[in-house]
């Protein structure tokens, strides 16, 4: 399937190609947001996914009759005679398949449990990964550039006696609260 999406040097979402706002008529690459969430941001998080449209029943149990699972992967499995869920894995072999509780070596058949449905697990949780010195590093960088077109404005090549740089402390501080309104 084609991505329809990227990502910016900033990790934000957007489309590709830009297609024509019919608010103001500009190329735009992302959608506007009316209250649905971010709707470039949510088909990202699909793409990123790797399922065809088809493949992605999130939270919907699919029968053995229709689908198996691909093996190796873990996943949430249904009985037709047991009412608790449990995670296992599928595994084929000459014979077929079978369904495995964990990483037990014994098939559930085996335990006299018959598996009707699975679903794939969600992904374990991560707290959100920061990309912390990436933004101080874009961050320094565009300061530094202002910070000397600046003292480059002032004091001509910027730069006062013993080759400093020259700017005014009250400059630096809008300076970095503009920066920050734009980040």
């Amino acid at each position: 399937m084609e991505r329809l999406t990227t990502r910016n040097e900033m990790g934000i979402a957007v489309l590709k190609e830009p297609y024509d706002c019919e608010r103001c008529g500009e190329p735009a690459y992302r959608l506007h947001d009316y209250g649905n969430g971010e709707p470039v941001q949510r088909l990202a998080e699909y793409e990123e996914t790797g399922f065809a449209p088809k493949e992605v029943r999130k939270g919907e149990w699919i029968p053995v009759e229709e689908r198996l699972p691909e093996t190796k992967d873990y996943i949430l499995l249904s009985f037709d005679n047991y009412s608790i869920p449990d995670i296992g894995r599928y595994e084929t072999d000459g014979d077929g398949g079978a369904f495995y509780p964990g990483d037990d070596e014994r098939s559930y058949v085996s335990y006299g449990l018959f598996v009707n449905a699975w679903q794939p697990l969600p992904a374990p949780y991560r707290e959100e990964e920061s990309n912390y010195e990436d933004l101080k590093e874009q961050w320094q960088e565009k300061l530094l550039k202002k910070i000397r077109e600046m003292a480059f404005e002032r004091y001509g090549n910027g730069y006062g006696m013993g080759g400093q740089l020259v700017v005014d402390f009250d400059d630096i501080v809008e300076l970095i609260n503009s920066i920050g309104k734009n980040v």
